[in-house]
């Protein structure tokens, strides 16, 4: 389900064009991580947020 649920958020709500930024919180989590990874397979550049600096590594 967490794909199922980054994929509808990505391409139904935001619905982001190539070269655009997408900001990802909780980016270490199940379905901040597949938004990330969708996201940069869409063309967009991608921020990711977590909780600190080993979440982020």
């Amino acid at each position: 389900m967490p794909g199922v649920t980054a994929w509808y958020g990505l391409n139904r709500i935001i619905e982001p064009k190539p070269g655009e930024t997408v900001a990802v919180s909780a980016a270490s989590g199940a379905v901040g991580s597949v938004v990330g990874q969708l996201a940069k397979a869409a063309g967009c550049r991608v921020i990711g947020i977590a909780g600190g600096a080993d979440k982020c590594r």
